[in-house]
């Protein structure tokens, strides 16, 4: 059986400088856990969770991210 490598790192192994900074407000339920599974799916990149933002080291990761989960002016998709 072929084992799914991690993808996600810590917060304290994000760097802002380069890492991209989404921000979303679903709370820590059921919906938190759907948002997890959805990000480890489809992506490819490296992530961290931190409060209520999602950071990824892959610019396009964060793009899909927020298309999908994201909020703009502190409006959810």
């Amino acid at each position: 059986m072929k084992t799914k490598k991690r993808r996600a790192k810590s917060f304290s192994e994000v760097d802002p400088e380069t890492w991209t900074q989404i921000k979303f407000n679903r709370g820590f339920g059921i919906g938190y856990i759907k948002i997890v599974d959805w990000v480890n799916k489809n992506t490819t990149g490296f992530h961290a969770r931190a409060d209520e933002s999602f950071w990824f080291e892959d610019e396009k990761d964060a793009f899909k991210f927020k298309l999908k989960w994201g909020k703009i002016d502190g409006e959810e998709y």
